[in-house]
């Protein structure tokens, strides 16, 4: 059950370290640079975010990230279709990922009380009954 609580709160720490709107904005206007940090990001989180998940059994997280980010970020790279829709589907799968993880930073420290809770009550559940 610590193991389960150290997740969550390794995915809170993960989620500390992003880069603030604004800097993501400036970066767009600079060139492909944005397009390698989000590229980056996303293939690196992609497992422990899928771990993590299903762990913690939150297949609804799991399905809308692959749904909201994923699917998006890679028909975004698909070069079979216009290139005007190319670059919403970058765009939105940009607004997505920032949607997508502020909601997770906000919710994350819910399931971490959540845990601690879960593993106080087994704690004096295990005390009380000899």
């Amino acid at each position: 059950m610590d193991e389960e609580l150290a997740r969550l709160q390794k995915l809170a720490a993960v989620l500390k370290y992003e880069l603030p709107a604004f800097v993501i904005i400036i970066l767009m206007y600079i060139g492909n640079i944005l397009a390698i940090l989000i590229t980056a990001a996303v293939i690196l989180i992609v497992p422990f975010l899928t771990k993590i998940f299903v762990q913690e059994k939150k297949y609804g997280w799991l399905i809308s990230y692959y749904l909201f980010i994923i699917l998006p970020f890679i028909l975004g790279f698909i070069n079979i279709i216009d290139m005007k829709i190319m670059a919403y589907l970058n765009y939105l799968s940009l607004l997505s990922f920032i949607i997508y993880f502020f909601l997770l930073k906000l919710v994350i420290d819910n399931w971490i009380e959540e845990k601690k809770a879960k593993l106080n009550r087994t704690y004096l559940n295990s005390r009380t009954h000899f």
